[in-house]
């Protein structure tokens, strides 16, 4: 079975733990192509909204939202993705209460870095798994063709705390910088306190599958779409993007057409308004503060592109939400 690279978000709210787990992560696998972090949970959810992870490994408490917090409101934007949670043992009950709510899986604080990346590869494995059962194989000859299964991850019900880790090994809120990390340091020693869908129209069906299509084949497309998406609140223009890709703007003009199969500004618009229908669902935050977020900085222009892509206005979209 073909490995596919995979798209990881971390949240953490102790900034040395969080740079410690990037970091081993980084170096000891090449299974994800992207790693988000966030060190509170509105960060937490911005990103899921923005960038779409795969796997999402989170600690229970952190500061804004708790991650229970960040899977509740992202799953009411329809948006699910393979959650791991971090818990200690005074917030165990937390991580059952994460597993009911779709979490995939939990470890318990102290744990080693090797057994977070085991578990992290494990998921981005069942998502392959999954993705290949869903690959139509060609049937043998003179067998009926079969057809393939979505596999399911079931949650584990056995928590992982790595054995032998010792302080001097580990990284600590108080403590090591994250070059300190070993396979078998601990992360951390208990850190403290700290579905609907977005519319059922034709439109915004289409406007979904504009914007997030699979990942674009080209690798120069891909690193820009990325960049699109981790960036969606800037004042994004062709010239930033192209830079940053490494090509001539003309060029990747003509390249990301022929590969998006529309224009940078459209994919930009389309890309900027399936965020704003997420952030739709949250009632406390006002149409002008979710244009800004998703990089309008003038409501009515916002208004007019939300129309144009969904077939509503913002708060036709948003009272369709709540009649559901």
């Amino acid at each position: 079975m073909e490995k596919k690279a995979h798209t990881l978000l971390i949240a953490e709210d102790e900034e040395n733990i969080l740079r410690a787990m990037e970091k081993y992560i980084r170096s000891h696998s090449s299974r994800f192509e992207e790693i988000y972090t966030a060190q509170n949970g509105q960060q937490s959810l911005d990103m899921i909204v923005r960038c779409r992870p795969d796997i999402v490994l989170t600690d229970v408490k952190m500061p804004l939202k708790t991650g229970l917090q960040v899977m509740e409101e992202a799953g009411q934007m329809g948006l699910h993705p393979k959650t791991v949670i971090l818990s200690g043992f005074d917030t165990f009950s937390y991580a059952q209460q994460a597993l009911r709510m779709g979490a995939v899986d939990y470890l318990l604080k102290p744990c080693s870095a090797r057994d977070i990346l085991e578990k992290l590869e494990n998921i981005a494995d069942k998502l392959d798994a999954a993705e290949a059962e869903k690959t139509p194989k060609a049937p043998l000859k003179g067998m009926p063709a079969t057809h393939g299964m979505s596999v399911s991850s079931g949650a584990s019900a056995g928590a992982i705390a790595s054995a032998g880790a010792t302080e001097s090994q580990g990284v600590y809120a108080g403590g090591s910088s994250a070059g300190d990390v070993t396979d078998g340091g601990s992360l951390s020693a208990g850190v403290s306190a700290g579905s609907s869908t977005t519319s059922g129209t034709a439109a915004n069906s289409a406007m979904a599958l504009g914007s997030r299509a699979q990942d674009p084949s080209d690798p120069t497309i891909r690193r820009a779409v990325r960049y699109i998406r981790d960036n969606l609140s800037e004042d994004l223009s062709l010239t930033e993007v192209s830079g940053y890709a490494g090509i001539s703007a003309s060029y990747f003009s003509t390249l990301f057409t022929q590969t998006m199969g529309l224009g940078f500004v459209e994919y930009l618009n389309r890309a900027r308004i399936e965020a704003a229908c997420a952030y739709m669902h949250d009632p406390k935050m006002k149409v002008y503060e979710i244009a800004y977020q998703v990089g309008f900085r003038d409501e009515k222009y916002f208004s007019k592109v939300f129309r144009k892509e969904t077939g509503m206005t913002p708060s036709q979209y948003r009272k369709s939400i709540w009649e559901k």
